[in-house]
C-alpha cells in the first residue's frame, strides 16, 4: 500500500500516549536528514501508563508495523510506510507479553517522500 516513508523524527504514540522511537538498522538512507525506518527496526515505546482491569501494568513496549514498501528499499530492506500523513498507524502496539494493545497514531511525519 502506497505511503509515506517512516523516519525517525515521526511521532508516534501508543494509544495510552506512551512515545514510540523508530530504532534504525541503517543509517545511509535519509530523507530530510532523518534515517528512514526499515521492515528490520524496532519501534520502541517509552512511557506507557497502560494498566490491565486488575490493576496489573501492561504497557505497550514495541510497535509491529504492518505497511513495508515493495519497490523502495534502503540497504536492501523495504522501508515502512504510513498512508495519508498521520492518523491511524498502520501497526499493532503490543505488551510485553505479546498481546495486541491497539494501533499507534501518528502525528508527525514528513510529507516529501512517498513509496510503493
Amino acid at each position: 500500500m502506497p505511503g509515506y516513508a517512516l523516519t525517525v523524527d515521526t511521532l508516534i504514540r501508543c494509544p495510552h500516549g506512551g512515545v514510540a522511537t523508530i530504532q534504525p538498522s541503517q543509517l545511509p538512507v535519509l530523507v530530510e536528514g532523518a534515517p528512514v525506518g526499515t521492515g528490520d527496526d524496532s519501534i520502541m515505546v517509552q512511557a506507557c501508563p497502560f494498566t490491565l482491569a486488575n490493576g496489573q501494568p501492561s504497557p505497550c513496549v514495541i510497535v509491529q508495523w504492518a505497511n513495508l514498501a515493495t519497490q523502495v528499499m534502503a540497504g536492501g530492506i523495504p522501508v515502512q510506510l504510513q498512508t495519508g500523513g498521520g492518523g491511524t498507524g498502520l501497526g499493532q502496539c503490543l505488551a510485553a507479553t505479546g498481546n495486541p494493545q491497539g494501533p499507534p497514531t501518528v502525528s508527525q511525519i514528513q510529507l516529501v517522500t512517498q513509496g510503493v
